[in-house]
Formats: C-alpha cells, structure tokens, sequence
C-alpha cells in the first residue's frame, strides 16, 4: 500500500517541486495523472545550520544582556526584523508588523474615500459603511499600539542592531 512507503521527497525548483531522489519520481508516476495531492511541507527540523542557529542563540541569550528571556523570544523578534522566515529553505518571505499597519491605513484611506459614494448610490447601506470604517480604523489603531510596543525597531530608524 501507498501508505507504507515512505513520504515524498521533494526540492522547490523555481517554484515547482520536483522529486529530490529516484525513489520519489518513481512513486510520482504511479500516481494518476492530474491526481491532487494534499502537501504538507516540512524542511529537516535537524539540519546542521538549524541545530548551529539555536545553540548560538542560546549562548547569546544565556550570556549576554539581551531584552528577550528566551530563545524562541529573540527569533520571532529576528523574523519581525527582518522580515523572513528563519530556517526555511529560500527563505520564505513573512509579512512584517511595518507592512500589515500600513496596509491597513492604505484600506481605511480607500474606504472613506468609497464608501460614502457608494452610499450615494445606494449601493451600501450608511450604517455599515460607518461599522466598516469604524472596523479598519481599530485595526489601523491596534497596528500603531503594536509597533509602539515592539521590543525590535528596524536598526535604519534606530531600533536595536542584531
């Protein structure tokens, strides 16, 4: 059975998967072409620059004084820096705190912009349109209070260096 076998190994190549051995583009083509397949990806949760991340990082919060108190604390505020995801091959991108506040003030500014026409036209209700723009502007707000409160600015407008 399928399910005995090993999981797929696969490499992103410009996008794509594409089987990593000659084990998995053998069992590849045993599957039904056009065949959807639910994917889970999961990099080697022990490779050797992952194991040689988490040490020093353990020793720099252990030894130096550091504002975080443990070491998952100063990865996320290594991610939020500079915006990638550690340990993924590529380095995929994740969206920073500075990107969702200002698209969110982008969406407010656009909704008082179009929504009071829309009103006009009678194609949204007033009340929900105020409820909608009321909505974004807490948003907008609670991005603002978050940023104030970021233990890690970006080290271009003086936040701390890493």
């Amino acid at each position: 059975m399928k399910n005995d076998i090993p999981p797929l190994r696969m490499t992103v190549e410009a996008g794509k998967l594409a089987p990593a051995d000659a084990f998995s583009a053998e069992r590849l083509e045993s599957y039904r072409h056009g065949t959807t397949m639910f994917v889970q990806p999961i990099t080697d949760p022990q490779s050797k620059k992952r194991r040689k991340f988490w040490a020093i990082l353990g020793l720099i919060i252990r030894n130096c004084n550091t504002p975080w108190r443990t070491v998952k604390d100063a990865a996320n505020a290594i991610k939020r820096t500079f915006g990638r995801a550690l340990g993924q091959q590529g380095g995929a991108t994740m969206i920073t705190l500075q990107e969702k506040a200002a698209c969110a003030a982008r969406a407010l500014k656009e909704r008082r912009f179009v929504y009071p026409r829309l009103v006009r036209e009678e194609r949204m209700a007033k009340e929900v349109a105020e409820r909608e723009i009321a909505i974004m502007e807490a948003i907008v707000e609670d991005y603002r209070r978050q940023m104030e409160r970021s233990e890690v600015r970006d080290p271009a407008q003086g936040g701390l260096p890493l």
